[in-house]
């Protein structure tokens, strides 16, 4: 609906959706943009898929292993 002006719309649409973060929103909305970009210039959500998963999972490595530990 918005051609190629859609992934930037989409983009503060996702920042938007984490302003429960608000402390974080800084280094969430280039995040977001480029998340955004990179489905849209291939046109492939298993992109966004997987480099959601690295990003949030870079993080939960470290819950998981003082978890087991």
């Amino acid at each position: 609906a918005f051609g190629e002006h859609v992934w930037y719309i989409h983009g503060l649409m996702w920042a938007f959706f984490h302003l429960f973060k608000w402390w974080d929103i800084i280094a969430i909305l280039p995040l977001t943009l480029i998340l955004t970009f990179i489905v849209w210039k291939f046109k492939n959500n298993t992109i966004g898929i997987i480099l959601h998963f690295l990003i949030n999972g870079i993080g939960l490595i470290p819950i998981v292993i003082g978890i087991i530990s």
